[in-house]
């Protein structure tokens, strides 16, 4: 017995049914792939034990409205820095940096930072607590009282 129409579902040869199928992992693919890098990016999850190690070095972040750069040192101190955004400060160079520096230490996941000095910046507060929603290697999601989630990515340099 001799075939000589091979068509499936509704009319549909073999050929295009190979080549949906093609088109299919090739779609698969890219996405896993495109899921792989973000991963990567964001780097391995950080586990409470190591959040000390793992918090040293600089982090770049938005935060109302300003963008703010924070060090973390291993000896307890940190330097953070802000920088006003919006036109006139990014592209006539108007905006005033302000910095503020001091002592940092972890409780479980909440971060507590003691301000000790500050210039061209009115803090609110001398001190101030954030719960660390999550923590991967060059990412860190913040929550503070009353400002929401901020999200914080490592400068690598």
């Amino acid at each position: 017995m001799t075939v000589t129409n091979r068509t499936l579902y509704s009319g549909c040869s073999l050929a295009r049914l190979h080549l949906r199928k093609a088109r299919l992992l090739r779609v698969v693919l890219l996405v896993l792939t495109v899921g792989l890098v973000a991963c990567e990016q964001e780097g391995a999850v950080v586990l409470e034990p190591q959040y000390a190690t793992e918090l040293l070095g600089s982090w770049e972040g938005t935060v109302g409205g300003q963008v703010e750069t924070i060090r973390f040192d291993a000896d307890g101190g940190f330097t953070a820095r802000t920088h006003q955004t919006g036109f006139i400060n990014t592209t006539l160079g108007q905006g005033v940096a302000g910095s503020i520096d001091g002592r940092w230490e972890l409780d479980g996941s909440v971060i507590k930072l003691v301000i000790e000095g500050a210039e061209n910046v009115q803090p609110l507060n001398f001190a101030t607590a954030s719960n660390i929603v999550s923590f991967h290697q060059n990412k860190i999601v913040m929550n503070s009282a009353g400002a929401g989630n901020a999200i914080f990515l490592r400068v690598l340099k």
